[in-house]
């Protein structure tokens, strides 16, 4: 199949992916923050009717799902999550469907759309999901709090390569503490993974002093890369096809 798979980069890890007309929703992000470089580049009212939405992380950056109070389609739209926090907060906006996941988990979206729960890490006392949508289109990985490469390794062992790689690259430090990859960690996750094509996410962190201190942006993941990988930094609110014909020439 060589129709396009479409991917528009809202912000942080904000990613809209459309597999035709399956489109499924990444850590909801629709607000303009003083901790951020850019503001969303989609609003909740121009969200097509999903098939999913999908969260990595309870950290507030990555689950805005307040924000989406007003989606119409809230009562029938499935969300997965990966921390009973992030369960309590979907069911408050009105997301009937919402479900706490384990690792190894998969769900059918649709006829021609799945998403499997990938091992991230554990931070702190919480658990972070990474996510793989498996399309006739493209098989894509979601990763918006990943930093532990293990995981992914054994994925690997007994999955089939991934299209694309969604991953951060800012490598952000939290009082000395590396929360997510660096730029060279993502690119050796796609290289695990087997992606040939890399859409660099969670770059737009301010630096807070010594609080917080991002080290990467969607550039340095193009000069990690090199050859072999193509890499697509998006600004918020563009859109962007791939195709399995486009990735292969």
């Amino acid at each position: 199949m060589t129709e396009p798979m479409v991917i528009t980069r809202v912000s942080n890890a904000c990613v809209l992916l459309e597999f035709g007309e399956d489109a499924v929703l990444t850590d909801p992000w629709f607000q303009a923050h003083w901790g951020f470089t850019e503001t969303p580049g989609l609003s909740v009212a121009e969200l097509p009717r999903l098939a999913a939405i999908v969260g990595s992380h309870t950290v507030f950056d990555h689950w805005n799902i307040d924000a989406l109070r007003d989606y119409p389609y809230r009562a029938t739209t499935p969300v997965l999550v990966a921390t009973a926090r992030m369960l309590d907060k979907a069911h408050a906006a009105g997301f009937d469907l919402a479900e706490l996941v384990q690792w190894g988990a998969t769900r059918r979206l649709s006829e021609r759309l799945s998403v499997e729960v990938v091992e991230g890490q554990w931070s702190g006392s919480l658990r972070v999901n990474s996510y793989v949508f498996a399309s006739p289109r493209a098989r894509v990985f979601f990763g918006g709090e990943a930093h532990a490469l293990e995981p992914l390794r054994r994925y690997r062992e007994t999955h089939a390569p991934v299209d694309v790689f969604l991953g951060p690259c800012n490598g952000i430090r939290l009082l000395g503490r590396q929360l997510v990859m660096s730029a060279e960690e993502s690119v050796e996750a796609a290289r695990l993974l087997g992606a040939t094509t890399m859409v660099p996410i969670h770059y737009a962190h301010r630096r807070i002093g010594p609080l917080a201190s991002p080290r990467g942006r969607g550039e340095d993941v193009v000069r990690a890369a090199g050859d072999g990988i193509e890499v697509v930094c998006l600004e918020p609110g563009v859109h962007w096809a791939w195709t399995a014909a486009a990735a292969g020439s």
